[in-house]
């Protein structure tokens, strides 16, 4: 309840909804430094794997206010409705690099890291993700990986409409993993 200066009251309701989507598509070449086979003595085998490719993301946003307000006697009645979408699409040269040890023919252990957009393409343009977890394998070049993830998206344009994303996410991954 808002209070005027002749002592008239008026109610004031509001609603916001906000939605959100974002993707992530990675592409890229990797060369693998050692064995990404088991050693036959049981050991230990490591390997170092750097990659080069492109990042595409996709980030968008919406958000959707209403408001209105009515009089104490109810004889007067605002509403107004607004609605603001902003959305970006960019594609980012990657770099990264990605450190496994295979345990037992079935299972291993890797950290990745990796870093996108590196300042190019106008604006604000970086991203960069690091994860660390352990791979099953399912099959002969298919692995089901767990891992915590942290992924970091610092976004801007310079276009008539400017806008940004400032993002970073932590959590758990369950992915699959195809290698060809």
């Amino acid at each position: 309840m808002l209070e005027g200066p002749r002592g008239r009251t008026r109610a004031i309701d509001a609603a916001t909804t906000v939605n959100t989507s974002q993707g992530i598509y990675d592409f890229a070449a990797q060369y693998r430094f050692g064995s990404d086979r088991p050693d036959p003595n049981g050991g230990l085998v490591l390997s170092v794997s750097p990659y080069v490719g492109v990042r595409v993301v996709d980030v968008a946003t919406s958000l959707d206010l209403q408001v209105s307000s009515t009089s104490r006697t109810g004889r007067r009645e605002i509403s107004s409705q607004r609605f603001l979408s902003s959305s970006q699409t960019k594609v980012q040269p990657l770099l990264g690099s990605e450190l496994k040890l295979i345990v037992t023919p079935e299972f291993s252990l890797f950290a990745r890291g990796d870093i996108g957009g590196l300042g190019l393409g106008g604006g604000e343009n970086l991203s960069a993700n690091g994860i660390v977890g352990a791979a099953i394998k399912i099959g002969n070049s298919t692995n089901l990986n767990l891992a915590y993830r942290t992924l970091r998206l610092n976004l801007s344009n310079t276009d008539a409409s400017p806008n940004s994303f400032d993002i970073t996410q932590t959590g758990l991954q369950l992915g699959l993993q195809i290698r060809f």
